[in-house]
């Protein structure tokens, strides 16, 4: 096979060698594939597009996730890797001979999808969700946490497009590719790598999407670290509960993009009255929960009366009348012991909350400790 070694020095002869030991060098013509060293990586995309050549770029680097992020089909991390995965891409294609068996056709009651299939390969779940999500509304997507699954389900399915994460426990993103090209059913499915989106869609997961904030899943993960720390260092830790009063009625009076705004005024309140240390998250509809690390009932107490008048001001502002019930409570270190003591909390402060719902709105109760 005719390969092209973009590169000189002793890196590039390491490259040679080891190609040369799986059956590939450089010969004259077109090359079927190009591989250089990461600092050789733009060297050889232009290469590449000057031959108008459709052949994959494999790069020797440590550093996989970014070489495939800069424009590399593929990496290793030793010269003979490096030839291995050229080796398979070159080879995945030609798995299908005369006398293989006839791919059976992908899975569909009408023999046709209405919708091309992506089947998302992630093991973050949060991440997973997200994408999944996304993609739903225009194709059908099949979402699996590992590689070895992923082989499977693309078998099965003969998705129209791969999403694979790099980083998966057992087989990597490398090897479920090289799995992929291999089976004469996905030798040639497209595959996007998902790397460095991966964060982007973890905090989509974590965030609500109105007001910015953290949501509900982010705020129980955040309640058991903050108990945790409480317990651990013999910190009090208090729980704030707000409720936006008279949201129905700014809606059925007003409309849904003012009970928009004022749901955000209020979450823009309490971002403003948070420490560094302090978390809040939309708790869902117009209900938010805010953290009070090293807090105790009373401190909560004036934590909630401040937020309170806040909200004053703020409906002022905003020309609406934006007013929150709030109901806090606090525990001790010594109470923390109990594995209920993270729910405990959150319960005693909705406690708190309806009974300042009950007494008449726009006010602070407190669930004092028993």
């Amino acid at each position: 096979m005719n390969v092209r070694v973009v590169g000189a020095g002793e890196t590039a002869e390491a490259l040679r060698k080891a190609l040369a030991r799986a059956g590939m060098a450089e010969r004259a013509g077109a090359p079927v594939a190009f591989v250089c060293a990461a600092d050789d990586l733009t060297r050889a995309i232009a290469m590449r597009e000057l031959a108008q050549a459709v052949g994959p770029i494999v790069v020797l680097t440590s550093d996989a996730a970014s070489a495939i992020e800069a424009g590399a089909d593929d990496a290793g991390s030793t010269p003979d890797e490096v030839a291995r995965r050229v080796a398979a891409r070159l080879k995945a294609p030609r798995v299908a001979r005369e006398d293989a068996p006839t791919p059976e056709p992908a899975p569909a009651a009408s023999g046709k999808r209405d919708k091309p299939l992506i089947l998302v390969v992630e093991d973050d779940e949060d991440a997973r969700m997200v994408l999944s999500e996304l993609l739903r509304p225009r194709y059908d997507v099949d979402a699996v946490g590992d590689g070895e699954t992923a082989l499977k389900r693309a078998a099965e399915l003969n998705p129209d497009l791969v999403l694979l994460d790099l980083f998966l426990p057992g087989m990597d993103g490398f090897g479920a590719l090289t799995g992929l090209r291999r089976h004469s059913k996905t030798a040639d499915t497209p595959v996007i790598f998902l790397s460095a989106q991966k964060e982007h869609y973890r905090a989509l997961a974590q965030t609500d999407g109105l007001t910015g904030l953290p949501n509900f899943r982010s705020f129980h993960a955040r309640l058991e670290e903050e108990v945790a720390r409480a317990h651990r260092y013999g910190h009090p830790l208090a729980c704030a509960m707000v409720d936006l009063d008279g949201l129905k009625q700014i809606n059925d009076q007003l409309g849904h993009a003012a009970g928009n705004r004022a749901i955000l005024a209020l979450a823009d309140a309490v971002r403003e009255e948070l420490r560094d240390t302090d978390f809040a998250a939309r708790y869902g509809g117009d209900e938010f929960v805010v953290l009070l690390p090293q807090t105790n009932e009373a401190q909560g107490a004036l934590f909630a009366e401040r937020l309170r008048k806040r909200l004053a001001d703020v409906s002022e502002q905003a020309g609406l009348p934006v007013h929150g019930s709030i109901g806090v409570a606090a525990v001790t270190s010594d109470d923390l012991d109990s594995p209920e003591a993270a729910e405990d909390l959150l319960r005693r402060a909705d406690e708190a909350l309806y009974r300042a719902k009950r007494s008449g709105r726009d006010r602070v109760e407190v669930a004092h400790t028993p």
